[in-house]
Protein backbone atom coordinates (compact mmCIF):
# COMPACT_ATOMS: atom_id res chain seq x y z
CA UNK A 1 0.00 0.00 0.00
CA UNK A 2 1.23 3.47 -0.86
CA UNK A 3 2.04 5.90 1.54
CA UNK A 4 -1.07 7.93 2.76
CA UNK A 5 0.55 11.53 1.56
CA UNK A 6 1.06 9.76 -1.68
CA UNK A 7 -2.56 8.68 -2.11
CA UNK A 8 -4.03 12.14 -0.76
CA UNK A 9 -3.66 15.66 0.12
CA UNK A 10 -2.52 15.92 3.58
CA UNK A 11 -3.83 19.51 5.26
CA UNK A 12 -2.81 20.47 8.94
CA UNK A 13 -5.59 21.25 10.65
CA UNK A 14 -5.28 23.20 14.11
CA UNK A 15 -7.50 21.59 16.84
CA UNK A 16 -7.37 23.81 19.39
CA UNK A 17 -10.25 24.60 21.33
CA UNK A 18 -12.64 21.36 19.36
CA UNK A 19 -12.50 19.35 22.61
CA UNK A 20 -13.95 22.20 24.79
CA UNK A 21 -16.50 23.20 21.58
CA UNK A 22 -17.77 19.31 21.19
CA UNK A 23 -18.12 19.21 24.93
CA UNK A 24 -19.83 22.41 25.00
CA UNK A 25 -22.45 20.76 22.22
CA UNK A 26 -23.21 17.73 24.30
CA UNK A 27 -24.19 19.68 27.73
CA UNK A 28 -25.25 23.24 26.02
CA UNK A 29 -27.44 21.89 23.61
CA UNK A 30 -28.03 18.38 24.59
CA UNK A 31 -26.39 16.70 21.47
CA UNK A 32 -25.46 13.02 22.35
CA UNK A 33 -22.20 11.96 20.32
CA UNK A 34 -21.09 8.15 19.93
CA UNK A 35 -19.35 6.15 17.92
CA UNK A 36 -19.99 2.18 18.00
CA UNK A 37 -21.08 2.80 21.07
CA UNK A 38 -18.06 4.97 22.47
CA UNK A 39 -18.43 8.40 23.75
CA UNK A 40 -16.61 11.66 22.81
CA UNK A 41 -14.04 11.11 25.60
CA UNK A 42 -13.52 7.23 24.93
CA UNK A 43 -12.85 8.25 21.54
CA UNK A 44 -11.72 11.57 21.23
CA UNK A 45 -8.90 11.45 17.88
CA UNK A 46 -11.87 10.54 15.84
CA UNK A 47 -14.00 13.23 16.76
CA UNK A 48 -11.43 15.80 16.73
CA UNK A 49 -10.73 14.34 13.30
CA UNK A 50 -14.44 14.97 12.25
CA UNK A 51 -14.40 18.23 13.46
CA UNK A 52 -11.02 19.30 12.26
CA UNK A 53 -12.62 18.40 8.63
CA UNK A 54 -15.43 20.37 9.30
CA UNK A 55 -13.35 23.62 10.49
CA UNK A 56 -11.05 22.76 7.12
CA UNK A 57 -14.00 23.09 5.33
CA UNK A 58 -15.55 26.00 6.82
CA UNK A 59 -12.56 27.80 6.07
CA UNK A 60 -12.58 26.99 2.46
CA UNK A 61 -15.96 28.46 2.41
CA UNK A 62 -14.89 31.52 3.52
Amino acid sequence: AAPLGERHRLVPVPVDGLHETLRAAEKDWGVRMSTMGRRLDEDLPYFLTAAAAGRHTAALLG
